[in-house]
């Protein structure tokens, strides 16, 4: 389902043509696109993202697209690779109380929205590699006009845009009910697909994987 084509499925499903809510239309699947990200952890909103660390300095700045962390590995000089903990900053500096004791990071934490803090300080230049959740680029955006939730999982958005725009007509309750209802049975298929298929592996979270 491209862009163009949803826009015309959500008007047609709400039999509604009006200029005002034409133009709340991008706003409807923007808030559709959102709500799936935040309960289906599909493909598209799993990013990655290598960059070293520098000796000596405790902060890191994460991509500008960063919203929470999956995975922070650090490489060392000899190659190896360590998983970090994710802690809060409290902990990191009850740990190393004094930011100029150097090592080998063991743990990181979000100390604002565009900052990481590793503890302790590294005390060499390390490779790194983070894993983290973002918001895939919108349907609404796309210079093609397609995205991987309108081509892949064309029900779950479809039925998250009409929910968020039946909620703006102020419509029925018993069709809002119905979309709503479809949505969820579009979202416990695709988790099949996002917690299970899609994921072969699990480390600190509980193994949801699917037999194939």
């Amino acid at each position: 389902m491209t862009y163009t084509e949803l826009r015309a499925a959500i008007q047609d499903y709400c039999e509604n043509f009006e200029a005002t809510f034409a133009e709340r239309i991008d706003t409807f699947i923007r808030q559709a696109e959102s709500r799936i990200a935040h309960i289906v952890r599909l493909p598209p909103f799993r990013k990655w993202k290598s960059g070293p660390l520098t000796a000596g300095e405790p902060l890191v700045v994460p991509p500008t697209d960063y919203l929470s962390p999956d995975m922070f590995v650090v490489i060392d000089p000899a190659g190896e690779s360590y998983d970090l903990q994710n802690k809060e900053p409290e902990f990191i500096y009850a740990c190393y109380p004094v930011l100029s004791s150097r090592g080998r990071p063991r743990y990181y934490a979000k100390l604002d929205d565009k900052t990481l803090l590793v503890g302790p300080t590294p005390d060499l230049a390390y490779d790194s590699l983070l894993h983290y959740f973002a918001y895939a680029e919108s349907i609404c955006d796309s210079p093609t006009g397609r995205s991987y939730l309108g081509d892949r999982c064309e029900s779950l958005l479809l039925y998250a845009g009409l929910v968020e725009a039946y909620t703006f007509m102020k419509g029925e309750m018993d069709l809002l009910v119905f979309y709503d209802k479809k949505f969820q049975e579009a979202v416990g298929l695709f988790k099949q697909l996002g917690d299970g298929r899609a994921r072969k592996d699990s480390h600190e979270e509980p193994d949801r994987r699917v037999p194939v």
